[in-house]
């Protein structure tokens, strides 16, 4: 899939998961317990200087969404505990670029839930 990513929830999902795990969860409805995402793993991801994000991706497994909260200070952005360990998870990236410690502890164990 390919999307654009331009407000500012999803510039911070869209950074969290590039530095992270390359990982977030896609909803076609509000994110809630209960809600089927799928997980889309960033294989492209191009920023633009204003945080603007062109990004592919591709469906790595779908979830049914378990704990779903909002993010302080994020502008509205959904979260959703992961699975542990999945089978289908992708190798970590080679190369990382540095996040605060944060935002590591995030892509490691939770994705985002874009809502689209």
């Amino acid at each position: 899939m390919a999307l654009h990513f331009y407000e500012p929830r999803y510039k911070t999902l869209v950074r969290r998961a590039w530095e992270g795990n390359r990982l977030f969860a896609f909803t076609d409805r509000p994110p809630r317990p209960g809600v089927d995402a799928v997980v889309v793993h960033i294989e492209q991801a191009r920023f633009l200087r204003d945080g603007r994000a062109n990004v592919v991706g591709v469906g790595v497994a779908a979830i049914v969404l378990r704990d779903v909260w909002v993010e302080d200070n994020t502008g509205g952005l959904s979260v959703t505990s992961m699975p542990r360990n999945p089978a289908w998870l992708p190798a970590p990236p080679a190369r990382r670029t540095s996040a605060g410690a944060d935002d590591q502890r995030c892509a490691a164990q939770r994705c985002a839930c874009a809502l689209m």
